[in-house]
C-alpha cells in the first residue's frame, strides 16, 4: 500500500528512477563531453542534448511524438577548471 502511495510500484516511476541513477554514473563523462548543456536520458540512453532548454523541449517533443514525462533533463556544468 505504501508503495502506491509514494509511486515505487509505478514502472514508469521505476524507469525515472533507474534513468536518474544511471545519469548519476555517467556525470563525470558528460561534464567533458556536454559541459554547460542541457541531457535528456530516456531508458537508459542520452536522446538528445541542447545548451538551449526551450530548443531541447521542442526537439524532444517532436522526437518522442509529443510525450517526453519520463525523460529525465538535467543541465550538465562544466568541470571546475583548477588554477593551481
Amino acid at each position: 500500500m505504501a508503495d502506491r502511495l509514494i509511486g515505487l510500484a509505478d514502472p514508469d516511476f521505476k524507469q525515472f528512477s533507474d534513468d536518474r541513477q544511471w545519469l548519476n554514473s555517467q556525470y563525470e563523462e558528460y561534464k567533458l563531453r556536454y559541459p554547460n548543456e542541457y541531457v535528456a536520458i530516456y531508458k537508459k540512453d542520452l536522446v538528445n542534448h541542447n545548451q538551449s532548454s526551450a530548443k531541447l523541449l521542442t526537439d524532444l517533443k517532436s522526437q518522442l511524438n509529443g510525450s517526453f514525462k519520463n525523460v529525465v533533463i538535467q543541465y550538465i556544468n562544466a568541470p571546475v577548471v583548477s588554477s593551481d
